[in-house]
């Protein structure tokens, strides 16, 4: 499978059942999800627990093909519509899960930063690193 086309890989995708995916995800509840294999942007929701698709995937072609298939050959937007076919609810996870500020936030202590630093100045002291004024 190392040298699988993506073209090969969708075709076997297209071929895993609802009983495949259902072996992956008591599989997955054994082994656990690898760091590398955690959902980003889209779970896979079965009771209750999510799941990420491509490595749900991944683990039914173990049952399917006796290998699992190779996550990077394909993305959660091919494997979704086929997920949805036997009746699993997918959840587009929020992108905004790693605390990075928005646009708005990175202006403000921008802006906050500069003013500090003028009023700062005119007082002969030292401004305070960037970083730390996001306690403010």
């Amino acid at each position: 499978m190392k040298t699988a086309k993506k073209r090969d890989v969708i075709k076997k995708i297209h071929q895993l059942d609802k009983e495949d995916i259902k072996y992956a995800i008591k599989k997955i509840d054994e082994i656990g999800i690898p760091e590398k294999h955690k959902a980003r942007k889209y779970a896979l929701i079965y009771n209750g627990k999510e799941y990420p698709v491509k490595y749900v995937v991944s683990i039914a072609g173990e049952r399917k093909f006796g290998e699992q298939l190779p996550t990077r050959k394909y993305t959660p937007k091919d494997v979704i519509p086929h997920l949805k076919k036997f009746g699993f609810e997918i959840k587009k996870l929020d992108d905004k899960e790693d605390n990075t500020p928005n646009k708005e936030e990175q202006i403000y202590k921008v802006t906050l930063y500069a003013l500090l630093s003028v009023k700062v100045r005119s007082f002969s002291m030292v401004p305070q690193e960037p970083e730390r004024l996001g306690s403010l």
